[in-house]
């Protein structure tokens, strides 16, 4: 992806020889028709369908290749090379050579130039199963907004996110939702601080196994749920640098990990957090958890909140305000191997609102 802030219209580009070849025998509807060969292309704008011709210019390029196996049908490599440095990807090759291309033309690599007016990328990539890579490379913009569901669904497993200093991003909603074969991603420079929305951003990402986030600015951000839902394979996760002050939503924020045995929140802000049903649930090797930080005196809803933790043997909530939770449902239910709950006394009046299996593994402050 790159800004073509002066091209004016799609034969204005220097691939005009490729364009040409490809299009030759194409009609007007036929060309649009390419523009928005994958129908999620119309999220990129703003404008209405027939607004394409006039506000988009597009570059795809054919490169001749050797057929490489990748394993399952359907695949294949993606390589970027060092005469192509921008951003390449291709959704369905059959497709695409079959209503586009000649029967002799190998595509593997497809590059898009999207117009210097274009404000979201939203959904771009959404259920493409043939991406491989994508390398976000001289992508210097500064209008685009929205990249919410921008890989949703897709089979991407590297993305780098080099030379994307955004500034201008507010909202990255499901930006990786769903990317279940993704294993890396270089942030980089990726600028978070005007960004409300970071939910359901990793949620389902179950082949990541380190995520790196050192350089996460959340320090606006207002909504979590589901943040890091399904990430089955992480078995480290340093969230020591987030900024939490704003965030109202941690719903289910974590769930379902197989490999995470430590979980410290222990800079988490949390005073004006209002839904934390299921946050810490389902973590099933997790032993240690610290939550010393919390402040949940707005919290209105806790069901499920340290639900299914198998390995869990001890929870302190002796600093939880409880006064504005109405539900608590299952709080500590599933938890096969919890041998206390620690809470202070002035908690009482909570506590005697659980079940009794539950308050039979409460000890309280006067007591250790």
């Amino acid at each position: 992806m790159k800004n073509e802030e002066n091209a004016n219209n799609i034969f204005d580009v220097k691939s005009k020889f490729i364009l040409e070849k490809i299009f030759s025998n194409l009609n007007e509807f036929r060309l649009l028709k390419v523009i928005k060969y994958n129908n999620n292309l119309k999220n990129i704008l703003k404008k209405g369908i027939i607004d394409y011709k006039k506000y988009t210019n597009i570059i795809i390029e054919v490169i001749p290749y050797m057929p490489y196996q990748y394993g399952t049908k359907g695949y294949i490599d993606i390589n970027c090379d060092k005469n192509y440095c921008h951003v390449y990807f291709n959704d369905n090759t059959e497709e695409i050579k079959r209503n586009y291309f000649t029967s002799e033309d190998n595509v593997q690599k497809i590059k898009i130039v999207f117009d210097y007016r274009i404000q979201s990328l939203n959904g771009i990539f959404y259920k493409w199963k043939s991406i491989k890579k994508v390398n976000f490379i001289y992508f210097k913009r500064n209008n685009i907004s929205q990249l919410n569901y921008l890989f949703n669904d897709s089979s991407v497993e590297e993305i780098n996110f080099k030379d994307f200093p955004e500034k201008s991003i507010t909202n990255i909603k499901g930006l990786f939702d769903g990317c279940k074969y993704l294993k890396t991603i270089n942030f980089y420079k990726f600028d978070t601080n005007n960004v409300t929305d970071m939910s359901y951003m990793f949620n389902d990402c179950s082949s990541l196994k380190n995520l790196n986030l050192s350089n996460f600015d959340t320090s606006n951000v207002t909504n979590m749920s589901y943040m890091f839902n399904y990430c089955s394979s992480l078995k480290d996760l340093n969230l020591s640098n987030f900024d939490t002050s704003k965030v109202t939503n941690m719903s289910f924020m974590f769930g379902e990990f197989n490999k995470l045995e430590e979980l410290d929140l222990s800079n988490f802000r949390t005073e004006n957090v209002i839904d934390m049903t299921g946050m810490i649930w389902k973590c099933f090797k997790l032993k240690k958890l610290n939550i010393s930080s919390f402040n949940t005196k707005n919290v209105k809803s806790m069901e499920y909140l340290f639900s299914g933790n198998n390995l869990l043997e001890e929870i302190d909530v002796s600093n939880f305000n409880f006064d504005k939770v109405t539900n608590f449902r299952n709080i500590f239910s599933y938890n096969m191997s919890l041998k206390r709950i620690k809470m202070s006394y002035w908690q009482i009046e909570f506590a005697e609102k659980l079940p009794e299996e539950i308050r039979e593994k409460i000890v309280f402050e006067e007591e250790y």
